[in-house]
């Protein structure tokens, strides 16, 4: 890890809504889901009687290159430590497994170019990347006949840091132009998972997640002609992402099956651009300065012989405020969905699946409107569905 993947200098942090895996869930066999015996746990070490089986590795990569080609120079390093430690203990019939990893890095990059801006005036253009990372992993295994636990946690933080200028000067033609911009990201995130197989192909399985991205952006330009005339734009923006999810499934073989699952997202972001100039104006535009939305997702299902069915809930909400600018009014976008969703079937012999939808949209102070949609489809015996939804309908 910290290895670094350059980006666009307009990015913004955006996580995905991390919802847990249904094939998690559902997958058979449900056993192979959390079988993960070199990757993470927590066991109170000192509690188990010495000598303990103890295996150790650990790795340092150092990486440090230079190229430069065509007007353009560039350098970059790196360093990556990784530990890893495995535990082993056998008592009668019993086993216990501990396996414990810990791995940070950090990177670092410098690009100088030689450029003309737009009007043709020479320049140079630098650009500096920064990369650090930590993450740890921990998983335990004990068996004891047919019956294995396990359980696993994984932790990790990265941080990344970008920074660009640029600079162009035409004596000649009495001007100049300065740009700089930077751009700083946090992320942090956890994850833990359990499991239990009991004999006779029975297995409880559970998975939690969370997530938590930050990111700011700021950007300046500074322009003088060859009048005396100047003019300074800057823009700054910056978003926050958080995501959650958990899962836990119970699955009884040939039997039945059953899980659940539920996901969490929301994310947030601001914007805005100032511009002056030497005359003394100044104008302000901040479209969009604030946007927010929401969604949680829950999820039921699960088989018992022949019938399967399940059942989803979804919840969505964004509002984005629109700030007033020198040409717009203030006004606030608006929208609300609500949605459930079902199927229920007996294998080859029918197959019911059916939801509904409701939504809010509108711009405030405008009055907003609602629309509510159904569906509804009918097979039987492994016909094509037949699809009974009613037309949608405004309230």
């Amino acid at each position: 890890m910290g290895k670094h993947t350059k980006r666009k200098a307009p990015y913004l942090p955006k996580v995905a809504a991390g919802a847990a895996p249904l094939a998690l869930l559902f997958a058979a066999p449900a056993t192979t889901a959390l079988v993960a015996p070199a990757e993470a746990a927590t066991l109170p070490l000192d509690l188990l009687p010495f000598p303990l089986d103890h295996q150790h590795d650990g790795s340092v990569t150092r990486d440090l290159k230079s190229n430069s080609d065509a007007g353009t120079s560039a350098s970059h390093g790196s360093v990556d430590v990784v530990r890893h430690d495995v535990y082993r203990k056998q008592i009668g019939a019993a086993s216990i497994v501990s396996d414990v990893r810990h791995a940070a890095g950090s990177s670092h990059e410098d690009r100088d170019t030689t450029v003309a801006d737009p009007r043709g005036a020479p320049g140079t253009s630098r650009t500096t990347d920064d990369s650090q990372g930590f993450r740890q992993a921990q998983a335990h295994t004990a068996r004891l006949g047919g019956l294995v636990t396990s359980t696993g946690n994984d932790q990790w933080l990265r941080k990344t840091e970008t920074r660009a200028g640029d600079l162009s000067l035409d004596p000649a033609a009495g001007v100049a132009r300065t740009h700089e911009a930077d751009r700083r990201l946090l992320g942090a995130g956890e994850s833990s998972r359990h499991g239990v197989w009991l004999p006779e192909k029975t297995d409880l399985l559970t998975e939690n997640a969370e997530q938590l991205d930050s990111g700011l952006a700021r950007s300046a330009t500074l322009d003088a002609g060859p009048a005396g005339e100047g003019r300074f734009a800057g823009d700054l923006g910056g978003s926050l992402d958080g995501a959650r999810s958990s899962g836990q499934a119970v699955d009884f073989g040939d039997v039945a099956a059953f899980g659940t699952t539920s996901a969490q997202h929301g994310h947030g972001q601001f914007s805005g651009t100032l511009t002056a100039a030497k005359s003394g104006t100044l104008s302000q535009r901040l479209a969009g300065i604030t946007d927010g939305t929401y969604e949680q997702t829950h999820v039921f299902g699960g088989n018992a012989g022949p019938v399967s069915g399940n059942v989803s809930a979804t919840q969505t909400a964004n509002l984005a405020n629109r700030a007033s600018t020198d040409e717009t009014p203030p006004r606030v976008d608006s929208g609300l969905a609500d949605s459930i969703s079902g199927d229920l079937g007996v294998e080859h012999v029918v197959r019911v699946q059916g939801g509904t939808t409701t939504s809010v949209r509108g711009v405030l102070p405008d009055q907003p409107h609602a629309t509510r949609t159904q569906s509804l489809n009918v097979g039987v015996a492994d016909q094509p569905p037949v699809d009974l939804s009613p037309p949608a309908l405004t309230l």
